[in-house]
């Protein structure tokens, strides 16, 4: 997760780096989670104003830019020191860009989070099913606001004062550990002044950021320290030292790397090689050569096919993305998407008194694993339990609980597999029923070293 930092953060990056020079800040795989090991694409789900005159038009060509021009680079190189921990395979190098969906007309409005279905999990579900998007495991789907929409912090909280995060869904639509996660496009505490004008820098910076990490760690059982940190965290706004005047920005735009042609300004990530923030990895193994200095100021030899010029130059890499043409010239100008304007079906919950009943969907024709449901609203609540499963793929089961005896009764649950609060957000059937209960959920994670973190449904 990126948090947003307070503006002043950015003016020191070298007290910033060698704070960082420190071993015992390495990640560690401790509970043996797998990384990512075949290659990995992203779907992208729009919600806002992303036409080609608004002020977040770039952003999404510019994230399918990205993509294409990182992808088998010694910048994403730095992720193949970390092994899964069953396997002992790497991390893998390859990355694609599937496609996207634009949800226009805000039809949740402009302020999201207010009610469950405008949860950031709620609205990726509901753009799967509307725009039946393909689910596999070796996809990962963000959903992207843009710079106009804001999180009100009355239901879900899912954003928790961040710039982006990743997660993912143990289960959905009968497909397991689907990854998903949110990037917004803030311009105050997430704000990067890169080379392309609007909020692009700043969403492909986060984006940097959580690539990196769902790679180490998609599970959020991988590689973390021992705060729950994650290879980006240990970096977050640290840019190095290499940054150069951009020579497309229109706004006094910096940039730290070449990508196929592309200026681009991302954040370093953390490697456990040289216990620092590094922006490449440019050699294979455990062990890297002497050379090899934890600076980026400082460059080590270069990979073939790698350009330098100057010392103090940002770094310049050729694309090896399948995908692309060999040879093929790419423009600084990126080019609009398509027009498309759908407005998703939107799920919604029944209007019912908490103290009269309440009833909770599954997003799905079956409810599973409701047995723990079931107890809370017989034991806790002292209802009476109903389940209504559905024979239509278009039609969601539900569970209800009515005619409570105690329905101001608090509750709470353990969450294994999180190390700490931050990585909140996995919609639990029970989060779903504190939520419908009119309760508010807190999160208590000194818990973490054993595995779980405790949530709390706040009836009062």
């Amino acid at each position: 997760m990126l948090k947003k930092q307070a503006l002043n953060v950015m003016a020191n990056r070298a007290s910033l780096q060698a704070s960082n020079a420190n071993a015992s800040m390495n990640l560690l795989n401790a509970k043996n989670g797998l990384v990512v090991e075949p290659p990995l694409s992203f779907y992208f789900i729009y919600y806002g104003d992303f036409s080609a005159t608004s002020v977040d038009g770039q952003t999404p060509a510019l994230v399918k830019q990205y993509i294409q021009d990182s992808s088998n680079t010694p910048y994403l190189n730095t992720v193949s020191q970390y092994t899964s921990g069953t396997t002992g395979k790497p991390t893998t190098t390859t990355i694609y860009y599937a496609g996207a969906s634009f949800i226009t007309g805000y039809p949740y409005g402009k302020v999201l989070a207010t009610t469950t279905d405008t949860c950031v999990a709620n609205i990726v579900k509901s753009a799967i099913n509307s725009f039946n998007i393909p689910l596999n495991t070796n996809t990962q789907y963000y959903l992207i606001t843009s710079s106009d929409v804001s999180f009100s912090t009355a239901v879900c909280d899912d954003t928790n004062n961040a710039c982006g995060y990743h997660t993912f869904f143990p289960k959905y639509n009968n497909v397991e550990q689907v990854l998903y996660g949110w990037i917004g496009s803030d311009q105050g505490g997430c704000f990067v002044n890169g080379p392309y004008n609007g909020p692009a820098n700043t969403v492909v910076n986060v984006f940097s950021h959580e690539v990196f990490e769902t790679l180490t760690d998609p599970y959020i059982d991988a590689w973390n320290n021992q705060k729950g940190n994650e290879i980006g965290d240990l970096c977050n706004f640290n840019f190095g030292s290499n940054q150069l005047d951009s020579k497309i920005s229109t706004s006094g735009g910096k940039y730290n790397i070449i990508l196929n042609g592309h200026e681009y300004l991302v954040q370093l990530e953390w490697s456990n090689l040289v216990a620092d923030c590094v922006l490449f990895t440019n050699f294979t193994g455990t062990t890297p050569p002497t050379a090899v200095s934890a600076s980026p100021a400082v460059l080590p030899s270069l990979v073939p096919g790698v350009s330098q010029s100057g010392s103090n130059a940002p770094l310049v890499f050729p694309s090896n993305d399948p995908s692309l043409s060999t040879g093929a010239s790419q423009t600084q100008t990126l080019q609009p998407r398509a027009s498309q304007s759908v407005n998703p079906t939107l799920s919604t919950f029944p209007s019912l008194n908490p103290t009269t009943g309440v009833c909770v969907s599954c997003f799905e024709p079956i409810c599973r694993s409701y047995k723990r449901i079931q107890k809370l609203c017989q034991t806790t609540l002292q209802g009476t339990f109903t389940l209504t499963n559905s024979t239509s793929l278009s039609v969601a089961a539900k569970t209800c609980c009515t005619n409570m005896k105690n329905p101001s009764a608090s509750f709470h649950w353990i969450q294994t597999g999180i190390p700490n609060c931050e990585y909140g957000g996995i919609p639990t059937k029970k989060l779903l029923w504190c939520e419908a209960l009119g309760g508010h959920v807190t999160c208590d994670d000194s818990l973490a070293a054993t595995n779980g973190v405790k949530y709390t449904c706040n009836r009062s």
